[in-house]
């Protein structure tokens, strides 16, 4: 893969990784107009973002990046309970909050 078809790649994933702000990402890229370009693998994580828009990553770096993302998102899925997720549905009383309104332990 090219640095442009990289480039172009990575473009398309942040635009439809928020597809409600696609005008606001579009314009940052367009301000920065960053260029993605892969390193030599390398023991560790590195990202790095240069002069010039250069964004330099290794392919363990991207693999690192995703097993962090899936398990954030499976964090939250066993975490959150669904009815936080939908909006039409009001709030539950989950209990005082306040440290007063608690009963002290002994």
């Amino acid at each position: 893969m090219t640095e442009q078809e990289l480039t172009e790649a990575v473009h398309q994933l942040i635009l439809e990784s928020a597809p409600e702000r696609r005008d606001e990402l579009e314009n940052l890229w367009n301000k920065y107009s960053p260029t993605f370009a892969r390193a030599s693998d390398e023991a560790g994580f590195k990202m790095e973002g240069g002069p010039w828009g250069l964004i330099l990553f290794t392919p363990r770096t991207t693999g690192q990046i995703w097993i962090l993302g899936f398990a954030a998102w499976r964090a939250f899925e066993a975490y959150c309970p669904y009815e936080h997720l939908q909006p039409d549905r009001p709030p539950r009383d989950v209990g005082p909050t306040q440290p007063e309104s608690r009963p002290r332990k002994c």
